[in-house]
C-alpha cells in the first residue's frame, strides 16, 4: 500500500501541519492547565504551610533559626503520644514554630536520645517533614537534611520503613528485603491543597479504607487469622465514618492513617494512628447554633458542672465538649431526637478489643489501649471504663464509676492537657497479637 505522502502530497503536508499544531495546542493547554492547577495548590497551601502553622499555634521560630536558617530538631526520650503525649507534642509544635523560618537551609532531626517512640509521634513528624519537603520542591531549593538513629534496633526499624527516612526517599537506608519481610506498613495521607485541586483526591477516603483493611489483613495472617467479610466490612465501615467525620467536621481536608507491625522480636504489637488538622471536637459543639437540638441537648450537662463547680485549671468546659462527642448518638450533624449519628470511635475502640481478644494468648500482661486528643484534652481508653446503655438505650461512657455525665470523670482517663494542644483530632491505638498463636491457631480463624 503506497504512503498518503507519494499519492497526495499537499494532502499530506496539510494533515501533517494540523498533527503538529494540535500537539502544541495541546501542550500549551496542559501547561496552562497545570499552572492553573499550581496556583491553586499555592493558593490553599498558603505562604507557609498551614498545617504547620496551626501546629505552631502561635509560637514564633528561635533566634538560632532565624539567625542561621538552620533548624534543629531534639525529640524526647519518650516520644510518645500515648504514654507522654504534653511532651511529645511540645516538642512538635516547637518544630512546628522553627520549621516557618523563612527558606531553611538544613534541618537535624535528632532521634538518638528517645527510648519510647509511638506511630503517633511519628505521623505527626512524618507530615511535617513532608510539608517542608513539598515547599522546597515548589520553590526549586534544597534543603540539607541529617539526623540520628535511635539506639534501639526495634524504632530504627519504624524509622527507616515508615518515618522521616520513608518521607525523603533516602532509599539506601530503607530495610533490606529480609528485615523488610517481617514488617507491615501503611501509610496514607489527603493532603487538603491537594484535595482542593484534583478531583482524583474526591474518592480517596474509599481506597484508603478498602488498602487499610488490606494492611490489617497482612498483621492477622502473622497469626494464622483473617477477617471474616462482616469483619472486613465493619472494619472499613468504622474508619470510613471517622475519615468522613474529620472532612465534614473539621473544615480543612487534611487526613493521615499509619498502621504498623515489626515482628522481628515479642511482644507484637499492631500500631494504628489517625489524625486531621482543622476544628476541635470542642470547637464544632461551640461553633452550634444557640437553637441547635445538640447544643440544648449538651447544655444541661455544662450547667450540672458549673452549679456544682466542678470546672477547674484541670477541667473545663471544652473537656467536657470533647467527653460528650464521643457518646453513642452525639453529634453536631443531628438535628431531632430520632438522628443517630455519632458512633464511629468508640465502635472502632470496641472493634480492636473484640480482635486483639481473638488474637491474644491467655494470661498476656497486655491490653489494647487508645488514646484520642482533641485540641487541649486528653482521653485514655485501656479497659477500666466501658460503654454501658443508659436508661434511653444509648451507649455512654463517662469514665467515672457511676458512669454519670453529669459528674466528673476521672482525671487519669479525661484530662486537659497543660502545655500543648492539637489543632485537630488524634486517635492512636496500639492492641497486642500473640507471636505464639503464629505456629498454633489455624488459617481458619475468624475474629469477627
Amino acid at each position: 500500500m503506497r504512503s498518503l505522502a507519494a499519492v497526495d502530497v499537499s494532502r499530506f503536508l496539510k494533515e501533517k501541519r494540523e498533527r503538529k499544531a494540535f500537539r502544541r495546542n495541546h501542550r500549551k493547554w496542559r501547561a496552562a492547565s497545570n499552572q492553573s492547577d499550581q496556583e491553586e495548590i499555592d493558593a490553599h497551601y498558603g505562604e507557609h504551610s498551614t498545617v504547620i502553622r496551626l501546629l505552631a499555634d502561635g509560637l514564633v521560630p528561635s533566634a538560632r533559626a532565624v539567625r542561621k536558617r538552620r533548624v534543629i530538631f531534639e525529640a524526647p526520650e519518650n516520644f510518645s503520644i500515648i504514654e507522654n503525649p504534653d511532651e511529645c507534642l511540645d516538642a512538635l509544635r516547637r518544630l512546628a514554630a522553627d520549621l516557618l523560618v523563612e527558606k531553611p537551609r538544613s534541618i537535624h532531626i535528632n532521634l538518638g536520645k528517645v527510648k519510647q517512640y509511638d506511630v503517633g509521634a511519628n505521623a505527626i513528624l512524618d507530615v511535617l517533614v513532608a510539608e517542608v519537603s513539598f515547599k522546597a520542591r515548589k520553590e526549586r531549593r534544597k534543603v540539607r537534611w541529617t539526623g540520628q538513629y535511635p539506639a534501639d534496633k526495634k524504632l530504627k526499624r519504624l524509622i527507616r520503613a515508615l518515618g522521616v527516612i520513608k518521607k525523603l526517599q533516602i532509599v539506601h537506608e530503607y530495610p533490606e528485603p529480609e528485615e523488610a519481610a517481617k514488617l507491615e506498613a501503611f501509610d496514607d495521607r489527603c493532603r487538603h491543597y491537594m484535595r482542593a485541586v484534583r478531583l482524583t483526591e474526591v474518592d480517596k477516603k474509599s481506597r484508603v479504607t478498602q488498602q487499610f483493611a488490606d494492611h490489617l489483613s497482612g498483621c492477622l495472617e502473622r497469626v494464622g487469622r483473617q477477617f471474616t467479610p462482616a469483619a472486613r466490612h465493619l472494619l472499613c465501615r468504622y474508619i470510613g465514618e471517622i475519615l468522613d467525620n474529620a472532612e465534614e467536621h473539621a473544615g480543612m481536608m487534611d487526613w493521615s492513617i499509619q498502621g504498623y507491625l515489626d515482628t522481628h522480636r515479642a511482644p507484637w504489637v499492631c500500631e494504628i494512628v489517625l489524625f486531621n488538622f482543622g476544628k476541635t471536637f470542642s470547637q464544632n459543639f461551640r461553633d452550634l447554633d444557640s437553637d441547635s437540638y445538640t447544643r440544648d441537648m449538651i447544655s444541661r450537662y455544662v450547667e450540672s458542672h458549673s452549679k456544682k463547680q466542678l470546672f477547674k485549671k484541670s477541667w473545663n468546659p471544652d473537656d467536657l465538649y470533647t467527653l460528650i462527642a464521643l457518646q453513642q448518638h452525639v453529634s453536631t450533624k443531628n438535628y431531632t431526637k430520632d438522628d443517630t449519628r455519632g458512633n464511629g470511635t468508640y465502635d472502632l475502640m470496641m472493634f480492636f478489643e473484640r480482635v486483639c481478644s481473638e488474637c491474644l494468648a491467655e494470661g498476656s500482661a497486655l491490653n489494647p489501649i487508645m488514646t484520642l486528643i482533641s485540641g487541649g484534652t486528653r482521653i485514655l481508653f485501656d479497659g477500666r471504663y466501658r460503654m454501658k446503655p443508659n436508661g434511653a438505650g444509648s451507649g455512654v461512657i463517662a469514665f467515672n464509676d457511676a458512669n454519670d455525665l453529669h459528674q466528673k470523670p476521672d482525671p487519669t482517663s479525661v484530662m486537659h492537657m497543660d502545655s500543648a494542644t492539637f489543632p485537630g483530632t488524634v486517635l492512636s491505638i496500639k492492641f497486642p497479637i500473640s507471636a505464639e498463636q503464629a505456629t498454633t491457631v489455624p488459617s481458619t480463624g475468624t475474629p469477627s
